[in-house]
Order: C-alpha cells, then sequence, then structure tokens
C-alpha cells in the first residue's frame, strides 16, 4: 500500500516578517484585583490622619491674638497641603488604573471570542495586522486620563477641604479680606473692601455658615434651613441672585468658620488691650 505523503509546513521568514501585534491567548486568565482595595485604604487612611492633624492644628492656633510663630504655622500648613495634594493624586492614578483594568478585562473577553491563537498556520496574517497591543492599550488609557489637562486638578478644585487649607494660612493674617486672585473665587459680601461675617438674615455673626455651590452666597444653617420648610427648593435669598436652592446644595464654610473665630479672637484681644490701659 503506497504511503501517502504528509503536507511540509512552511516555516515563515522571521526576518522580514515582523509582528506588531500579538494575539491573547484564549488561556490566559486576567485579574485585575492586584490587591488594589488595601491599597486605596491605606491612603485613605492617611488622607483621613493629614486632615486630621490639619483640623487640629488649626483649631489649636484659631482661638489665639496674636498667633504665635507665623511663619512656622505658614510652613507647617503648606506642608499638609502638600502632602494632601499629593494623596489625592497617588488616589486618583490608583483608581485611573482600577478603571483601565476593567476595561482591558472586558477588551480581553471580547477579542478571545474573535482571534485564533498565533500558530505558524496564521502568522503571515497576524503580521499583516496593525491593532494596538493589550498593554499598549492599558497604557494609553491610564496615561490620557492622568496626564490630561483636567486630570486630578477637577477632583482638587471641587475638594472643599482642599480650598480650605489651601487659604487658611491667609485668613489667619486676614480674617477679613477677600482672598488673592489667584486662589479660590470669594462672591460673598464685601463692604469697604472687608468680608461680612454676619449671616444675612440674622446680622448676627456666623456659628454654623453653608455655602450655596451654585452662587457662593453664605449663610447662618439655623436661617437658610428654615426656607425649606414649605418646599424642597427655594430661590437665594440675596437681593439681585437668581439662583435656585435645594439642601444639597449647600456645604458647610469652614473657612467661614475660621474667620470668625480670628476675628473674635482678635477682638477680644483688642477689648483686653484696652481694659489694661485702663487700669
Amino acid at each position: 500500500m503506497e504511503e501517502v505523503p504528509q503536507e511540509t509546513q512552511v516555516i515563515p521568514d522571521f526576518q522580514e516578517n515582523v509582528l506588531s501585534y500579538f494575539p491573547i491567548y484564549s488561556s490566559l486568565r486576567v485579574n485585575t484585583d492586584f490587591t488594589h482595595t488595601q491599597l486605596q485604604r491605606d491612603i485613605d487612611d492617611k488622607i483621613s490622619k493629614t486632615k486630621q492633624l490639619s483640623d487640629d492644628f488649626i483649631n489649636e492656633i484659631a482661638d489665639m491674638s496674636p498667633i504665635p510663630l507665623l511663619e512656622l504655622c505658614r510652613e507647617f500648613l503648606e506642608s499638609q497641603t502638600e502632602s494632601y495634594t499629593k494623596l489625592v493624586e497617588t488616589k486618583f492614578r490608583l483608581q485611573t488604573l482600577q478603571t483601565a483594568l476593567r476595561h482591558a478585562h472586558s477588551s480581553v473577553v471580547d477579542t478571545r471570542r474573535l482571534e485564533d491563537d498565533l500558530t505558524l498556520e496564521n502568522y503571515i496574517q497576524y503580521c499583516e495586522l496593525t491593532k494596538e497591543n493589550f498593554a499598549d492599550a492599558i497604557i494609553a488609557d491610564v496615561e490620557t486620563k492622568i496626564y490630561s489637562e483636567q486630570g486630578c486638578s477637577t477632583i482638587l478644585k471641587a475638594d472643599s477641604w482642599y480650598q480650605y487649607i489651601r487659604n487658611c494660612y491667609f485668613v489667619l493674617e486676614h480674617p477679613e479680606d477677600p482672598l488673592p486672585d489667584d486662589q479660590v473665587d470669594e462672591e460673598l459680601a464685601v463692604e469697604g473692601g472687608k468680608i461680612s461675617l454676619k449671616d444675612p438674615f440674622s446680622l448676627n455673626y456666623f456659628v454654623e455658615p453653608l455655602m450655596a455651590i451654585s452662587c457662593k452666597h453664605v449663610f447662618e444653617k439655623e436661617h437658610i434651613m428654615g426656607e425649606f420648610r414649605d418646599s424642597p427648593r427655594t430661590k437665594c435669598p440675596i437681593t439681585g441672585c437668581v439662583a435656585e436652592l435645594t439642601k444639597k446644595d449647600l456645604r458647610p464654610d469652614l473657612l467661614m468658620q475660621l474667620r470668625v473665630r480670628v476675628h473674635k479672637a482678635r477682638e477680644k484681644n483688642k477689648s483686653q488691650s484696652r481694659a489694661t490701659r485702663l487700669q
């Protein structure tokens, strides 16, 4: 019986035909967890400790007048601001990587359904493909989001505590002055170049000030909440302001609280000094 000759397998010329795209093998199992949960908890813990340390420090010196070692206070607050910024940026990068890996996982699942594993028989076919590789797609996705114009700056701009800590030193020195132009916009009631530290309803100093996010007007919590007794929505009570407010539009104004405390400490110190001179 005549033996049937086996088909000779053609070996591709690997020097002339170089792969730029590599298919994902069907046996690949993608793990997108990489223990990020514990890492994120660690970052959140450091953020919480940074905020607590800063808050404790500010609470310690806010009622002092004059504030001792003002230059050292400035250096400490600047270092805390820098630490907080780096932690938020690190968390942002971690979350960006998580998102990219989740997208990559979906891409792997979809691609494995459509592509064959790389073999000698289909090597030349894959050489003709110019698709983006799996790893390159992850890197491009991460870099696009991390190094975009908005990036982490958008998160920090919306972070009320960050805006508070980066402006604390200025308020400690100038409790009634508007913030410098290169810092956070401040559309508060200004009279004679000074910011009003009093609630527009009661005309008393703020105790629990709330700022309306949309129009930046500030009200004492007790009085502005009374505006929502009959409706979940109300017009801003400030004359000429057309903003409509809900309870969700109001957030604690930590910087105004600090302004009032520093101002009161200064007034108390002035009164004590006058009393001492009169004795």
